[in-house]
């Protein structure tokens, strides 16, 4: 990456490595570095050496928290409910093993 160049990280924490992510951003190697989620979530201490970089904003995992995500996981929900209330296959029914 460029040295003016930001990390972005809205998927999986376990796809940057943090360590190298905080030591890169400690040296300069890139400009900042945004994550909307961490290797370790929730439990994330303190000391963690993304919280204390200041270049690091962390967001709390709301990457997903958009009122489109929303009104989709309520037209889910209700639509299952219906189903199941009338006796019909759900829709979108979860796979327990």
């Amino acid at each position: 990456m460029k040295k003016m160049g930001v990390l972005v990280n809205a998927s999986r924490g376990t796809l940057v490595d943090s360590d190298a992510l905080a030591k890169v951003l400690k040296e300069g190697g890139i400009w900042a570095a945004g994550l909307d989620v961490v290797e370790g979530e929730p439990n994330i201490p303190a000391d963690h050496p993304l919280v204390r970089e200041p270049r690091c904003v962390i967001l709390p995992h709301i990457g997903s928290a958009t009122n489109e995500t929303w009104v989709d996981m309520a037209s889910l929900a209700a639509n299952n409910a219906l189903a199941a209330a009338l006796g019909e296959p759900m829709p979108c029914a979860l796979r327990c093993l």
